[in-house]
């Protein structure tokens, strides 16, 4: 069951406790509201993973893409329930705290220095976000490489011809953000930060680690799908598919990006990892 809770963007300074001499920077309330969120599931959240949360919290807002974050699910803390708690934002610096669904999963299946690891037949992430944007941009942060012995689904959904998901192939990767064009792109799906952006009808692209890889220019008009979108596989109109192991630490859903700014919140999710152990570029 998904635990829904409120709090406002922006720093809270502490009133005593603190020496003048010896001033120590608070959580941002964001930070704060993650804590409270993880333990209300059941999770608990160690100083140095609170820091770092909070690090890349105001690494964003001073790259100007906070607001613009939509749904993070950064999968840190003491234990699964931790780990399923995500942030969604509404556009104007307010963030609620949200549980997803770790269907199937347990709590082997995740440490904090990995990440949440699936399998390829049953276990997954329902993150319960449905798409309604005609332009925007989602991702993860994959740790290692999957086999391209069969077709994969990392993250997102599909309802008819409507399609919002990253796949491999035997021999590509390839990513949709509505209808069925978009970027193919030879080999495997890259560790590290993938994130594909629709800034317009006619322009989606595939970030790997902060730099475009592929720009596909066919005009298309995204339509919203009443489905919800999946993590470590592909909701198939209702269904599971093409499950993925990963394993993975972190996922998100962004409005559409400029370039400098996709860089800005690689680095920024990478600075994350590194301070997490988990790093891989």
């Amino acid at each position: 069951m998904r635990r829904l809770l409120t709090w406002q963007g922006g720093g809270l300074s502490r009133p005593f406790g603190f020496p003048m001499t010896s001033p120590v920077q608070s959580l941002d309330r964001i930070t704060q509201g993650l804590e409270s969120a993880i333990i209300s599931a059941g999770g608990t959240l160690s100083s140095t993973s609170a820091s770092a949360f909070d690090t890349f919290i105001r690494q964003c807002r001073t790259a100007g893409i906070l607001n613009k974050i939509r749904m993070y699910g950064p999968i840190i803390g003491s234990n699964l329930q931790a780990a399923l708690v995500a942030i969604v934002g509404d556009g104007a610096g307010n963030f609620t705290f949200t549980s997803a669904t770790g269907v199937n999963l347990v709590s082997g299946d995740y440490t904090e220095s990995t990440g949440i690891t699936g399998n390829t037949s049953n276990k997954y992430i329902d993150i319960g976000v449905q798409s309604t944007a005609a332009t925007g941009a989602f991702g993860f942060y994959l740790r290692s490489i999957i086999p391209n012995t069969s077709a994969r689904s990392l993250m997102g959904a599909n309802d008819g011809t409507d399609q919002f998901f990253v796949q491999q192939t035997t021999t590509t990767y390839i990513a949709r953000f509505g209808k069925t064009s978009g970027p193919s792109i030879s080999g495997q799906v890259p560790i590290g930060s993938s994130h594909v952006d629709r800034s317009s009808s006619t322009s989606i692209d595939y970030y790997v680690n902060g730099s475009v890889v592929q720009n596909v220019a066919t005009s298309v008009t995204p339509a919203s799908i009443a489905i919800p979108w999946y993590v470590m596989a592909r909701n198939n109109a209702g269904s599971p598919v093409q499950w993925c192991a990963g394993p993975f630490s972190g996922y998100w859903i962004t409005d559409s990006l400029s370039p400098t700014e996709v860089l800005d919140l690689h680095n920024a999710i990478n600075a994350l990892q590194t301070a997490l152990g988990r790093a891989v570029v």
